[in-house]
C-alpha cells in the first residue's frame, strides 16, 4: 500500500509582460512517495532535486502567498 517513484525532468519557464525576454531552465529529478487509500493512489510527498539550472530565476516570480 506504499510506493516510491523517481522521474527525470527538464523544464523551461518563459517570462511574461516586462520579463517576456527571460527564461529559466532546470534539469533534475522528482522523488515521490505514494500511498494507496480507499483503492486510489495518492502522492504523499514530492522532492525535486535540481542538478543544473540556466537563465534568470526571477521569471518564477514571488511564489504563492
Amino acid at each position: 500500500d506504499r510506493a516510491s517513484s523517481r522521474c527525470y525532468v527538464s523544464d523551461v519557464h518563459k517570462g511574461v509582460g516586462d520579463k517576456a525576454q527571460l527564461t529559466f531552465s532546470t534539469l533534475g529529478e522528482y522523488h515521490d512517495s505514494w500511498q494507496r487509500r480507499d483503492g486510489e493512489w495518492l502522492m504523499t510527498h514530492r522532492c525535486k532535486r535540481n542538478r543544473a539550472h540556466l537563465g534568470s530565476i526571477e521569471v518564477l516570480g514571488p511564489g504563492p502567498r
